[in-house]
């Protein structure tokens, strides 16, 4: 068993549609966490990086703008790369309704079996720890 981690194939509007391509059979597992606790920290990692100079508040008032336009780019050219879109996303990452039904889709279509698990962080947690 291997098993692979990014919270960005989640979002990425052509990731889940390729992995589910290239691996048919691929188990798909989501952990998902509080969206206001992933965004906060979220903002707090990209500003250490270097990749955020705004306030978290004036971020989220800015994600709009930074976004618009950058998930119909990155649908129409599959080589392009959005900084905005990958490191200033702070409410939209955590929209995880629009994101498990693309997910979803993308194995209906694609995948030979169906099969997605998703749990919360904290619920993970707590049965990680149990013997």
């Amino acid at each position: 068993m291997t098993f692979e981690s990014s919270p960005y194939y989640l979002f990425h509007p052509l990731a889940l549609d390729r992995i589910a391509a290239d691996l048919p059979d691929v188990k798909l597992v989501v952990l998902v966490r509080d969206p206001v606790e992933r965004a906060y920290s979220a903002h707090a990692h990209e500003a250490a990086r270097g990749y955020e100079d705004l306030s978290f508040a004036a971020a989220l008032e800015a994600e709009e703008g930074r976004l618009d336009g950058e998930v119909e780019r990155l649908l129409g050219d599959p080589a392009y790369e959005s900084h905005a879109h990958r490191h200033q996303a702070y409410r939209s990452r955590g929209e995880y309704a629009v994101q498990l039904e693309r997910a979803a889709a993308s194995w209906a279509a694609s995948a030979s079996t169906s099969s997605t698990v998703t749990a919360s962080s904290p619920m993970a947690r707590a049965n990680s720890t149990r013997s």
